[in-house]
C-alpha cells in the first residue's frame, strides 16, 4: 500500500497556514519508481518521479510534486482549479540567462534519453574560405592580426574561435607587410620583413619559435629583430649604426 502523508490544513480568521503531519516513514510500503529524476515527498519517505512537461505540479506543501530540471512550474490565471493552487510544468528559457564566450551562441537541444533539455554554446558557421586564401575582394576585410578574411562573418567566426576581439582594420585584402605603411619608416634604411610565417601567434626565425611581441635573439649590433603580427620577423635598423642593412637570412 502506497504511504500517503496527511495533510492537515488550519484556518484562521486571517491566516490560511498549513502543516503536514507525517506517520514512522516505512520505505517497504513506498511504490517503487523508475525514472532518471526522482524526488522524496513532503515527508522525506517515499520516492516519486520528477513531473514532466505539461504535467501538474506544485501546490500546497508540494502536494503534486516538482518538475523535472530543465521545467519549472508555472501558475497562470484560468488554470488554477482547486484550493491546492496546482500549477503546471513547463520549458525554462534557460539560454536567457546562461553565460557564453565571445560571439557564442546559446542552443538547447531535447536529450531523447533522459527527456531534458541540454544547454550548449557554439560559434556561428559561416561557409568561410581558407585563412588569406579569399578571392572575392568586394567582400573581404582585412583583420588587426593582418590576415585577410573571405568576409566580416568569417573574422566574426574566427573571433569566436579565439575568444577576443580581433577587428576590421579595413575592407579589403590585406596588404604585405613590405607595404604596410604602419610598419614602415624611413631611416639609413626602411623596416623590412624577413620571414613570414602567418600563424597568429608565433614566428619562425632561424629555427627557434618566438610569440607575439618578443625580441629575437640577434648578434648584429645595428638591427633590432622583433616577432609581430601574423608571424613575421621584422628588422630595424639603429639609427646611426652601419650603412647597408645585414644579411639577415
Amino acid at each position: 500500500m502506497m504511504y500517503v502523508p496527511i495533510l492537515l490544513l488550519y484556518l484562521s480568521a486571517l491566516v490560511f497556514s498549513v502543516s503536514i503531519d507525517c506517520p514512522p516513514c516505512l520505505p517497504d510500503s513506498c511504490i517503487p519508481v523508475y525514472c532518471r529524476h526522482v524526488y522524496t515527498d513532503q515527508c522525506g519517505c517515499c520516492p516519486y518521479c520528477a513531473r514532466n512537461e505539461t504535467d501538474p505540479c506544485g501546490g500546497t506543501i508540494n502536494y503534486w510534486g516538482s518538475c523535472k530540471p530543465g521545467l519549472k512550474c508555472v501558475y497562470r490565471l484560468g488554470r488554477v482549479f482547486n484550493e491546492e493552487r496546482m500549477g503546471f510544468c513547463e520549458t525554462v528559457d534557460s539560454c536567457s540567462a546562461h553565460s557564453c564566450g565571445y560571439r557564442q551562441y546559446c542552443t538547447e537541444t531535447h536529450n531523447k534519453v533522459t527527456g531534458g533539455r541540454e544547454l550548449s554554446c557554439k560559434c556561428p558557421f559561416y561557409n568561410c574560405t581558407a585563412t588569406g586564401n579569399a578571392t572575392r575582394s568586394n567582400e573581404t576585410v582585412c583583420g588587426n592580426d593582418g590576415i585577410t578574411y573571405s568576409s566580416k562573418n568569417c573574422l566574426w567566426k574566427e573571433e569566436c574561435k579565439r575568444g577576443s576581439v580581433i577587428g576590421i582594420r579595413h575592407n579589403g585584402n590585406c596588404t604585405s607587410f613590405a607595404d604596410d605603411q604602419s610598419i614602415i619608416d624611413g631611416g639609413a634604411y626602411k623596416r623590412i620583413i624577413v620571414t613570414v610565417t602567418h600563424k597568429p601567434d608565433k614566428c619562425m626565425y632561424r629555427d627557434k619559435i618566438y610569440l607575439i611581441g618578443e625580441s629575437i635573439d640577434n648578434q648584429d649590433p645595428c638591427i633590432i629583430l622583433n616577432c609581430v603580427r601574423n608571424g613575421a620577423v621584422l628588422a630595424t635598423p639603429v639609427p646611426g649604426c652601419g650603412d647597408n642593412p645585414p644579411d639577415l637570412l
